[in-house]
């Protein structure tokens, strides 16, 4: 090969770089391509920088951030796209790259990818854990309708809401439920009620739908928003088979606006008959149990007497027992005096002193016997008199009134009342006595046992 110097045309790098710059805009100004996302990176800066591979080949990338507001999921590795781009060469490092316009999954709409993508970045984070669901209230006073205010759910919610229980206040909280800023304002009502907290459950519903019409309700937002409400939440989106983000957060999933509906609150009908079935059981349970204190008082008032007898009997006792000590005391006495006597008219002076000399030790021992004896009977009956005295002391009125019993007494007869039958009328005055007084009162009622 000959290279002729004269006519050879030598080109800078630049001027190379532009050239080829020149050939790839006219040739491949905006072109579609595909392939798969490889060495995916987003700096702080916001763009996205990655690689479109094929089998064969690999091209860098790249789609600048005021160019993401087209994107309707977040690019990954791995996943296979189509594009709508132009080629661009960056001189610095003389290479070439896609710039992308608009990105798309291939294969899988855009809109159903972000679901999938949100739906398991929440999930790894826990958010749909059952740990963190709070309980619905049973009854609820006040319930909020975060919901479209025309809608037909909002109407078949209200007609539940009559039927089952009509007492319930309710408070629609009106809102978008579809378009790009929809989920904003859902966002904007759930924290003004939770800043107002006057109400006990919140309802977030709208009626079925297309997928695209329901994303409002797969925003990530939105969904950190319901999952943090300190407020119960129920989802009640679109129809039984429809499925969104803010389902897998709230405290309750309905399939329908009027599912939640009929989930939030019982049905009045329901709530009167099982309280009257109750209070059948409680009315039964608690006559029973009257009937049964009924029966221990008789039972009781059985087996105890009257005082008043008590102390009659006591005394009896005490009165039987000393007139017999008196009565043997006096007999025992009586005969020793006959003795003697006795013994005064047989016997002299010389006599009685002979014969007390020879029984003078007898007689001594006999009369210390006496004393011993009868000092040991005197000092038994008073032990047994000490016993009864204690024993009458114990059942004396005052005792006995200090352990809760009272004697009810005719105010002018001072007789003791025994029955309301026969002994008390209506406006009588009657003496109540107790251990530390005496209450004065008038009978304004007679309630008399049926038994």
């Amino acid at each position: 090969m000959v290279l002729d110097q004269k006519s050879k045309k030598i080109y800078t790098v630049s001027q190379i770089t532009h050239r080829i710059y020149e050939t790839l805009d006219s040739n491949f100004s905006f072109i579609w391509v595909t392939g798969e996302i490889s060495n995916f990176k987003a700096p702080s800066s916001g763009h996205y920088y990655f690689s479109l591979k094929d089998n064969k080949a690999l091209i860098n990338a790249a789609i600048f951030k005021n160019q993401q507001r087209n994107l309707k999921f977040v690019p990954e590795n791995g996943l296979e796209v189509t594009g709508f781009g132009r080629i661009s060469v960056y001189p610095p490092r003389g290479s070439y790259q896609i710039i992308f316009e608009y990105l798309e999954p291939k294969g899988l709409g855009s809109l159903q990818l972000l679901f999938e993508q949100t739906k398991e970045k929440l999930r790894q984070e826990g958010l749909f854990e059952e740990k963190y669901k709070k309980k619905l209230p049973f009854l609820p006073s006040k319930i909020s309708l975060v919901t479209s205010p025309t809608g037909a759910a909002v109407r078949d919610m209200l007609k539940v809401f009559k039927k089952r229980f009509n007492n319930i206040e309710i408070e629609i909280y009106p809102v978008s439920v579809q378009g790009e800023n929809a989920h904003k304002e859902i966002i904007n009502a759930l924290n003004d009620l939770n800043e107002k907290n006057d109400t006990d459950l919140i309802i977030i519903a709208r009626g079925g739908g297309s997928f695209e019409d329901l994303m409002a309700f797969n925003s990530e937002d939105l969904a950190r928003t319901v999952f943090n409400s300190q407020i119960p939440v129920v989802s009640g989106v679109g129809h039984e088979t429809d499925f969104t983000i803010i389902d897998f957060v709230s405290d309750l999933r309905a399939p329908t606006p009027t599912a939640a509906a009929e989930y939030s609150v019982p049905a009045k009908t329901d709530l009167i008959n099982t309280l009257n079935i109750y209070k059948k059981r409680l009315g039964f349970s608690l006559s029973k149990i009257v009937e049964y204190k009924k029966q221990n008082l008789r039972n009781t008032e059985k087996r105890l007497k009257d005082p008043q007898k008590n102390i009659e009997d006591t005394r009896l006792y005490i009165d039987e027992n000393l007139s017999l000590l008196e009565k043997r005391v006096n007999n025992f006495i009586s005969l020793k005096k006959d003795y003697i006597k006795t013994l005064e008219k047989g016997l002299t002076y010389k006599k009685l002193n002979s014969f007390y000399e020879t029984n003078k030790n007898r007689f001594e021992y006999s009369y210390n016997s006496l004393i011993k004896n009868y000092g040991n009977f005197l000092e038994k009956k008073r032990f047994e008199l000490d016993k009864n005295f204690y024993k009458l002391f114990e059942l004396g009125p005052k005792n006995i009134l200090k352990r809760g019993y009272s004697i009810t007494r005719d105010y002018n007869t001072k007789k003791i009342l025994r029955s309301v039958q026969t002994d008390v009328k209506q406006n009588d005055r009657v003496e109540v006595v107790m251990h530390d007084g005496t209450l004065l009162c008038t009978v304004n009622e007679i309630i008399r046992d049926e038994n």
